[in-house]
C-alpha cells in the first residue's frame, strides 16, 4: 500500500512540474500572482492549464492584460466546460482547428510543420494551394498558425539533427483526451459515429486535393512545405482510403477518379514505363490501380474495385495482374478475394502459380491449385522455380498434386 501511495505521489509531483514548466514557457503574462493563481486553480490537470493559457494569451495579445485577471477568475474549473468554450464557442476557425487536430491524431507518419500547414489548407482553403510568394518569416508564420489554430494543443518541435520542424501534441494525454467522450463530435456532429473512419476519409480527401493540384505535371519549382505535403499525400492517400473503406466509408468516388486520370504518385510504384526519373514519381494511371492495390495489401479497396466492375485481370508494368501481385506477396486473403471476384487463376499463362512457387508461399499455392491452376503451365516453370530456390516443401506439394518432374530435367538441359 505504501509503495502504491509513494508511486502515486511521485507521478503527481512530475505532473505538477510539467504544469509549472508549461506556464513559465507559454504564458506571456508576467504577473506573478496570475501565474500562481493559475497553477492553484489547475488542480493538477495539465490540459486545463493548456486551454486556459491560450485564453489568457489571447487577452494579453489584444492589449487587455487587465482582462486576464478577470478571465482567470471567471473561467470554469471543469475541463469539459473550458474545452467547450475555447474549441467550440469562442472559435472563429473551428473547421481549421478540427482538421489540424485530425492530422495530428491520424497522420500515418510524422509530419513537418509546413506539411501540416498545407494539409490543413488542402481541406479548408484549396485556393491557397496554388503558387504563393514565400514570406521571409514563413517558419514563424506557420508556427503561430499551428499554435493558435490548435488552441495550444499542438506544438512545433525542431529536430536539429535533420533540420526539420515537426508537430506533436504538447502532452501525451491530449490524444486520449480528444478521442474520449466523443469530443471531436462536439466540434463536428457528423463525427458522432464511426469517428476514426470518417477522419481518415477526410484526410484522404485532403491528400487527393493536393494531388489534383499537381495532376500529371511535375515540372516547375514547388515551395518546400507544399512539396513536403505532396510527398505525404502521394504516399499515404491510399492508406487513409483503405482504413475508411474497411470501416464502411465508401471510396468509390476516389477510386473512380484514380481509374480515369493520370496522376503523380510516389516512387514506391516501380513501373518503369511510367516513371519520371527527374522527380522520382510515377505517373499513375488506371491500368496500375488494381495491381497496385493488390501488391500493397489494400483488401478493402480491392473489394470496392471488384464491385465497380474494374477489369480484374488487367495487367500493369512491374506488377502483372492483381492476382500475380498478391501471389508474389503471399497474401492469402487478397488471393482469395481476387479469385472470388472472378480473377483467372491461369491468367498470363499461370504466372501467379510461378510467383507463389518462387517465393515459397505454400498457403497461396494450395489455394491456387484448388481453384484449378495449371501445374505444368509455362513448361512446368512453377516446379523449376521451386527447385532453383530450394523450396523443398513447394516441390513436394507440386509433385504430389501432379506437376511433371521432367520439367526440371528439361530446363536443366536447356541451360546447358
Amino acid at each position: 500500500m505504501r509503495k502504491s501511495l509513494n508511486l502515486e505521489l511521485e507521478v503527481q509531483s512530475g505532473h505538477d512540474r510539467d504544469i509549472d514548466m508549461y506556464i513559465e514557457a507559454n504564458l506571456r503574462i508576467t504577473d506573478g500572482k496570475i501565474k500562481t493563481d493559475l497553477y492553484k486553480k489547475a488542480d493538477h490537470v495539465f490540459l486545463w492549464v493548456v486551454l486556459v493559457v491560450e485564453m489568457l494569451n489571447v487577452a494579453y495579445d489584444e492589449g487587455r492584460e487587465w482582462a486576464a485577471r478577470k478571465k482567470l477568475d471567471q473561467v470554469p474549473s471543469d475541463l469539459e466546460k473550458v474545452f467547450q468554450i475555447l474549441l467550440e464557442k469562442d472559435n472563429q476557425h473551428k473547421e481549421e482547428t478540427l482538421l489540424l487536430l485530425q492530422w495530428t491524431l491520424f497522420a500515418r507518419t510524422r509530419l513537418s510543420s509546413e506539411a501540416v500547414y498545407f494539409a490543413t489548407l488542402a481541406g479548408t482553403s484549396q485556393e491557397d494551394l496554388e503558387p504563393w510568394d514565400q514570406p521571409a518569416d514563413r517558419g514563424k508564420l506557420i508556427r503561430r498558425y499551428i499554435t493558435s489554430t490548435s488552441k495550444g494543443l499542438v506544438e512545433v518541435i525542431h529536430d536539429a539533427l535533420n533540420n526539420l520542424s515537426y508537430v506533436q501534441f504538447i502532452h501525451l494525454s491530449v490524444k486520449e483526451f480528444l478521442l474520449r467522450n466523443k469530443r471531436l463530435a462536439r466540434m463536428d456532429p457528423s463525427l458522432e459515429t464511426n469517428t476514426v473512419a470518417k477522419c481518415h476519409h477526410r484526410l484522404a480527401a485532403c491528400c487527393a486535393s493536393r494531388i489534383k493540384v499537381t495532376g500529371s505535371s511535375l515540372s516547375g519549382p514547388t515551395p518546400p512545405g507544399k512539396q513536403s505535403f505532396f510527398q505525404y499525400a502521394s504516399r499515404n492517400l491510399l492508406e487513409h482510403a483503405e482504413i475508411a473503406q474497411a470501416n464502411g466509408i465508401s471510396q468509390e468516388i476516389l477510386l473512380g477518379w484514380l481509374l480515369q486520370r493520370k496522376v503523380a504518385l510516389d516512387q514506391k510504384i516501380q513501373a518503369r514505363e511510367n516513371f519520371d526519373y527527374e522527380s522520382g514519381y510515377a505517373l499513375f494511371n488506371g491500368t496500375l490501380l488494381l495491381p497496385h492495390l493488390a501488391h500493397n495489401g489494400f483488401t478493402a479497396l480491392v473489394a470496392c474495385c471488384a464491385r465497380m466492375d474494374v477489369e480484374i485481370d488487367a495487367e500493369a508494368p512491374y506488377y502483372g495482374t492483381a492476382l500475380e501481385a498478391a501471389s508474389r506477396r503471399g497474401n492469402v486473403e487478397m488471393v482469395k478475394l481476387l479469385l472470388e471476384s472472378g480473377a483467372d487463376v491461369n491468367a498470363r499463362d499461370g504466372v501467379a502459380l510461378v510467383e507463389a512457387s518462387r517465393w515459397g508461399h505454400l498457403d497461396v499455392l494450395r489455394l491456387l491449385i484448388e481453384q484449378g491452376a495449371d501445374l505444368n503451365a509455362r513448361n512446368g516453370m512453377a516446379l523449376v522455380e521451386a527447385s532453383a530456390n530450394s523450396r523443398m516443401d513447394v516441390l513436394r506439394l507440386l509433385i504430389r498434386r501432379g506437376a511433371k518432374i521432367n520439367a526440371i530435367e528439361r530446363h536443366s538441359l536447356e541451360l546447358q
